[in-house]
């Protein structure tokens, strides 16, 4: 086969992400042990450019921020539709509130989880759509394995959120999540 332009060396603790920058190649993970040196992608580098293949060094630095962008909270806004049925009942009761704002976290926590699920199922499309290649998944900004730990994260706080409200909303919190990631799957 045709040897790839270029090569992007993306250096995590124990990781080394090359990307091959070449028509549809993407990332290829490559395990570095402990002994491998101080900064874990010496070998690896030298091997690369031992084999005339042009290498790029790029620090990890994925945090907080990378998640909440992932999260997508501008999308949240269409979870406020739950507090619909208290503003047309006037049921404006501090209990009532409360249930319908926990459910609404629920939800979007939910919602989150299964935005990240589509990121990681869509990966190869999304970095090379001009857009989607920016999210930080698709960029290399999250790392795909703590984007999984997240979102399995989200998928219990959120069941656990909406048990505290009832198991009626935990149900309906399940049939969305499930609804959402069939649509990502099949369609």
């Amino acid at each position: 086969g045709r040897r790839p332009r270029a090569l992007r060396l993306v250096q995590r603790p124990r990781v080394v992400c090359l990307d091959w920058v070449r028509r549809q190649r993407r990332p290829a993970e490559l395990r570095v042990g402990r002994g491998a040196g101080g900064d874990g992608a010496g070998p690896v580098a030298r091997r690369l450019a031992q084999m005339d293949k042009p290498v790029q060094i790029v620090a990890d630095g994925w945090g907080l921020r990378d998640i909440i962008r992932e999260l997508r909270p501008h999308q949240w806004v269409k979870n406020l539709l739950l507090f619909l049925p208290l503003f047309i009942t006037h049921s404006f009761s501090v209990p009532a509130f409360l249930a319908v704002a926990m459910a609404t976290l629920a939800f979007r926590l939910g919602a989150s989880s299964i935005y990240i699920r589509n990121d990681l199922l869509d990966l190869e499309a999304d970095r090379s759509t001009p857009e989607k290649r920016l999210r930080p998944i698709a960029s290399g900004a999250l790392p795909i394995r703590a984007a999984m730990r997240v979102s399995g994260a989200l998928v219990g706080a959120a069941l656990l959120l909406a048990l505290t409200v009832s198991p009626q909303v935990a149900g309906l919190t399940v049939l969305y999540m499930v609804g959402s990631l069939s649509y990502s799957l099949w369609l």
